[in-house]
């Protein structure tokens, strides 16, 4: 990317983006550290809501050993917990029962394998279950005698949507001055009652990592804005950078996310949507934009902060959005004759249909 342009004179060309979206012991699960109960990571509130329907695990619970997410297919359920390795497990739902194993993975060597059951409460907002470390024949819950493993179902807000900011720092040295776009995306959208607006700084790999696996523990749908230095071969965060498939495999277990936009140069102009979602897995069903050129500061923020404000405030899906965008912004579309401002040629990738 460019330099970044003043602040001060940032502000034109923020009025006029403004103007543009007016059209808006035992070792394992106990490698888990339990459960945080900080607002990003708990954004449920504690009023009973309607029952699921009867022994329907999927969701997410605050659970003895961490955020648990479930998900489901059939009888079969697989799910996350933890921090970065993020522990899984695996299991099948039978008279009620589900029973299965969990695997937490470790730096060095194999990790720790064990088995589990749980069992819903009737009202469905929580299970109760036992664990036990190692192979051998499915758990009983009522085994006293096994270590045990309860949680509580995480209820989501509704309407409200989060909109994640990951932005790598720009500056290089003290000479240069201090500029966020992020922190500008995130003043101009915590306005918006609905969005909650996180904004964070990542340095490298592991922060990217980590950051993404917290995405799952969010119980609402979530728009996630990358900020950083690119180009086709990926993401400019961190001495190595960060490759499509390292970040496809950060997000394997985010349950709903409705928009991956990486504001950076030309990750678009190759296959990177196509490698990000190969390596996300079977879920990753969610729309993937940014831009396909080297993209000037000016321009690709004012882009940016109409197409956000279009998918955000005005709740549009992302396809029709990122069309507006190129129709009421001329430089919105390729080089070329786009006006004093350079063509920035925003893309947008959707999953192929099943």
């Amino acid at each position: 990317m460019h330099r970044a342009l003043p602040l001060r004179s940032f502000a034109a060309f923020l009025a006029l983006a403004c103007a543009a979206c007016h059209a808006e012991p035992p070792r394992a699960p106990l490698a888990v550290v339990a459960a945080d109960a900080s607002a990003a990571h708990v954004a449920a509130r504690d009023e009973p809501a309607a029952a699921p329907a009867a022994a329907d695990f999927a969701g997410l619970f605050e659970s003895s050993y961490g955020t648990l997410r479930l998900a489901r297919a059939g009888e079969r359920y697989s799910g996350s917990y933890g921090d970065p390795p993020v522990a899984t497990l695996a299991g099948v739902l039978h008279d009620g029962v589900l029973r299965g194993t969990y695997h937490e993975p470790a730096a060095n060597g194999p990790g720790v394998t064990g088995r589990f059951a749980f069992v819903l409460e009737d009202d469905g907002q929580r299970f109760r279950g036992v664990w036990r470390e190692g192979e051998g024949e499915p758990l009983d819950p009522a085994d006293a005698s096994l270590r045990r493993w309860s949680g509580r179902r995480l209820v989501g807000e509704p309407g409200r949507v989060w909109f994640v900011i990951l932005e790598e720092n720009w500056e290089g040295s003290l000479r240069e001055h201090e500029y966020s776009f992020g922190a500008m995306l995130r003043s101009f959208f915590e306005r918006v009652p609905a969005v909650a607006v996180r904004h964070r700084f990542v340095h490298d790999r592991a922060d990217l990592e980590r950051f993404c696996a917290e995405l799952s523990r969010l119980v609402e749908p979530v728009v996630l804005h990358i900020s950083s230095h690119g180009s086709p071969a990926g993401l400019g965060i961190g001495p190595d950078g960060v490759s499509p498939e390292v970040l496809g495999a950060a997000l394997r277990h985010v349950n709903e996310l409705r928009l991956l936009h990486l504001g950076s140069c030309a990750v678009m102009a190759g296959d990177a949507p196509t490698r990000i979602r190969a390596a996300a897995g079977e879920r990753a069903d969610f729309p993937i934009s940014g831009f396909g050129v080297t993209v000037d500061w000016a321009a690709s923020a004012i882009v940016d902060l109409t197409y956000m404000q279009l998918v955000l405030e005005q709740g549009m899906a992302p396809a029709e959005a990122a069309e507006a965008t190129r129709r009421m912004l001329s430089f919105a579309s390729p080089p070329g004759d786009t006006g004093p401002l350079p063509g920035c040629d925003l893309r947008l990738s959707e999953a192929p249909a099943k």
